[in-house]
């Protein structure tokens, strides 16, 4: 009787142990990171024409061909970009030295920066950024140098390749400018366990082009534990000692 006690306790603990969901919020700091021209940060891209967009919105070939392009290099600060301070973080491009004087030394890109979550059911999530970019982030019809041949707006933020509501067009931090800002809350459904990621598109119309930004993803999620096979073969074995018991008795 004792045995069988002590076996039903240890099964109870184990099925509240995996069924109900353990709390995992997350902060995610994301951004260009810190470095000196010649280092390289934890961006990668897809290279761009120079001194202009894209030709076509992008494919699920380009976000996969900017995530396993080479690690985006922190670049020589231009005079007329922010300082690093002004994001906590430094600027990087397509190339480690541009000759701010030299037609054709910047170039568009599509950046890459991967993140890993450990929820499995996400309730919230709010990303938010602040940064300085040569040109832009995305296009619009008020910058035509910056929209897609035929005039097509394309944003400059995707979450795993989903467009973020907000982002066609973000600029700031040159020419004494004040930095972006980007702030979206309604992010929750796009996020997946285990490893997401953040594309920018940084669109060059001419001269040096660069990125710099800080900025973090707020998760609010749980982890639910599905009940293992062996507990569930643990269960049933002492629910059948229980019913030995009662037909001996």
């Amino acid at each position: 009787m004792l045995v069988l006690k002590t076996l039903k306790a240890a099964l109870i603990a184990l099925c509240l142990l995996y069924i109900f969901p353990a709390s995992a919020n997350q902060i995610v700091l994301l951004g260009t990171g810190n470095g000196s021209p010649g280092e390289f940060s934890d961006l990668t891209f897809l290279l761009g024409p120079a001194d202009g967009p894209f030709s076509a919105p992008f494919t699920e070939a380009d976000f996969q061909a900017a995530r396993a392009g080479s690690n985006a290099p922190y670049t020589n600060q231009n005079a007329f970009w922010s300082p690093g301070t002004t994001f906590g973080a430094d600027w990087v491009s397509t190339r480690s030295f541009q000759n701010f004087q030299a037609p054709n030394n910047g170039a568009s890109a599509l950046f890459a920066l991967d993140f890993f979550l450990v929820d499995n059911v996400f309730t919230s999530a709010t990303l938010t950024l602040l940064g300085g970019v040569d040109n832009a982030l995305g296009s619009d019809p008020s910058f035509p140098d910056s929209l897609l041949p035929g005039g097509g707006s394309v944003a400059g933020l995707y979450l795993n390749g989903t467009p973020l509501p907000g982002s066609t067009f973000l600029q700031g931090g040159i020419f004494s400018a004040a930095p972006f800002t980007f702030t979206s809350s309604d992010i929750a459904h796009l996020l997946v366990t285990g490893t997401n990621t953040l594309y920018l598109y940084l669109v060059d119309t001419g001269g040096p082009s660069g990125l710099a930004f800080s900025g973090q993803l707020d998760v609010v999620g749980t982890t639910v534990v599905p009940l293992p096979g062996t507990v569930w073969l643990f269960g049933a074995g002492v629910f059948a000692l229980m019913g030995l018991k009662r037909r001996a008795s």
